[in-house]
């Protein structure tokens, strides 16, 4: 199963709006492994900000916050398709003007909505939740930081010998 959440940035002129619609998948191994790589990668930002590791525990809101968006990163990237180039990992989605008649095209996610300072204050408000939301639908209990309540498949392992 796959989910698309679709943002319109609206512009004044029709034609130069822009429409960014990102494919949330559910994860495969392979994800999973690129969500501990994204997971890994953060700490030394959250521990610039916090004085803290990931994992040490906190009351404060605000670390909080910060945390969970670690992990939010990690959830939301690792569930869209992407591809390696010569720069790391580039994130994709498809995209179209508002033109009429536009069609829309596969391109790469903006960088500044891959980093975690872009999506806390670049990437709309709106697409961060909806993506998140979708990625949590598919992907309940099979990443560490998504609780299985979501509702999920599920498979079972019985010894019968």
């Amino acid at each position: 199963m796959k989910i698309q959440v679709s943002h319109t940035l609206a512009h004044s002129e029709a034609e130069k709006a822009e429409t960014y619609r990102v494919t949330v998948h559910a994860v495969s191994y392979i994800d999973r492994a690129h969500y501990f790589a994204l997971a890994r990668e953060v700490e030394s930002w959250y521990t610039e900000r916090t004085g803290l590791h990931l994992e040490d525990e906190t009351d404060d809101p605000e670390f909080i916050a910060l945390r969970n968006l670690c992990y939010y990163r990690a959830e939301m990237l690792a569930s869209v398709d992407r591809k390696r180039t010569s720069e790391g990992t580039a994130y994709l989605c498809e995209w179209k003007n508002g033109k009429e008649g536009a069609e829309f095209e596969r391109r790469n996610l903006p960088a500044e909505w891959t980093t975690l300072d872009g999506m806390a204050d670049k990437m709309p408000s709106a697409l961060f939740d909806k993506w998140l939301e979708a990625t949590r639908e598919l992907n309940a209990g099979v990443l560490p930081t998504i609780p299985d309540f979501f509702g999920q498949a599920t498979t079972s392992r019985n010894v019968i010998d």
